[in-house]
């Protein structure tokens, strides 16, 4: 897919600084040095403890370690390894679902920042149908992933499926408009009355949108009402959960998620013998 050119000018100017369009600002990180240090420190606490949320932190701070260093190969493989892992000892508890597949939102973030969209988009959409008809999923940067019988029941599934949903929304937006698709970028955040991380995000794109598609006045007028922030109303949330099977995949109402990590650390990886039953994370 081409990504659509901003326009030059003062227009082009003003699109340029919303977070979601090009170029990003340079992360920022430690010296090397210093993060392996910490991630070592990290995952002798995360052997310690037995702890599941800090192995998948280790394992998520490798891959960005790697990918940082010049081998999003080796942080593909990092990801998918970790996901792997807790595959195998199916079915899962809804929190450990999700610390088996919160490394994939970090894979589908760094496709994203290699200049790979379209297949962050393929893999983030691919596991919520597979999710959604209790099926396996098959993705390019995954290959097959065994995630029939990922729950032990379906309301596990449903709970599941509608966090995958929440927790990728941004990020496939952000997949959609690096890969120039600002139209559906557009139509996926306005599917929730209250996307993730408020209503700006959807507003953003939605002035982007109607600029390039000529429609100037309109996005003018848009923008001058829009303040520099907007935070989301307190109370506000997205969507209630949905039933996988009332809610089929299509292109414009898919998902996928906004991890917006700092890089940090690398370990090498160990081969858990059984998932501790703790809870993955406290990331919706």
């Amino acid at each position: 897919m081409t990504a659509t050119p901003l326009p030059d000018g003062a227009l082009g100017a003003a699109l340029a600084r919303f977070p979601l369009t090009p170029p990003v600002p340079a992360r920022t990180a430690p010296p090397l040095e210093q993060r392996v240090d910490d991630l070592d420190a990290l995952a002798r606490r995360a052997a310690e403890s037995g702890d599941t949320a800090l192995a998948a932190e280790v394992h998520r701070r490798a891959a960005l370690l790697h990918f940082d260093l010049g081998h999003p190969g080796t942080a593909y493989a990092l990801c998918n390894l970790h996901t792997a892992l807790f595959l195998g000892h199916r079915p899962l508890s809804v929190e450990l679902a999700r610390c088996a597949l919160e490394l994939q939102l970090t894979h589908a973030e760094l496709l994203i920042r290699e200049g790979l969209p379209g297949t962050a988009i393929e893999l983030v959409q691919e596991i919520l149908r597979a999710i959604g008809a209790g099926q396996d999923a098959a993705a390019a940067a995954a290959g097959i992933l065994p995630l029939a019988g990922l729950t032990a029941t379906e309301q596990d599934r449903i709970t599941l499926y509608d966090w995958w949903d929440n927790a990728s929304l941004q990020l496939l937006a952000t997949a959609l408009v690096r890969a120039g698709e600002w139209s559906k970028a557009r139509l996926v955040l306005k599917a929730d009355p209250v996307p993730p991380p408020g209503p700006a995000a959807a507003r953003q794109i939605e002035t982007i949108t109607l600029a390039l598609g000529g429609q100037h006045r309109i996005a003018a007028t848009l923008l001058a009402k829009t303040p520099p922030s907007t935070p989301a109303p307190p109370g506000n949330t997205r969507s209630p959960p949905r039933s996988p099977s009332s809610a089929p995949c299509s292109p414009d109402k898919q998902t996928a998620a906004n991890s917006p990590h700092c890089s940090t650390c690398w370990v090498t990886p160990t081969t858990p013998t059984t998932p501790p039953a703790t809870r993955c994370s406290t990331r919706s």
